[in-house]
């Protein structure tokens, strides 16, 4: 599941936070991995551009990701 805030601070900008957290396997004995996040979103007729950067918060290697996304979610 996911819970995103976002906050339009422009016409066609806006700030996310969000938090992530789930498990991406058919086995529900598997621990659930949370990460977290930011990101900018600019918005256009075709959709919004999506940047976003996150990091894992329970794995121990604490990696992180960079997002580009362009159009609407799926």
């Amino acid at each position: 599941g996911t819970m995103e805030y976002n906050y339009q601070f422009a016409q066609n900008w806006r700030a996310a936070l969000f938090v992530d957290g789930g498990t991406a396997t058919n086995d529900f004995s598997d621990e659930f991995e949370v990460g977290a996040g930011f990101g900018f979103r600019y918005l256009t007729p075709v959709g919004p551009i999506r940047i976003d950067h996150a990091w894992g918060l329970t794995k121990e290697s604490k990696s992180t990701r960079l997002s580009i996304t362009i159009g609407p979610e799926i």
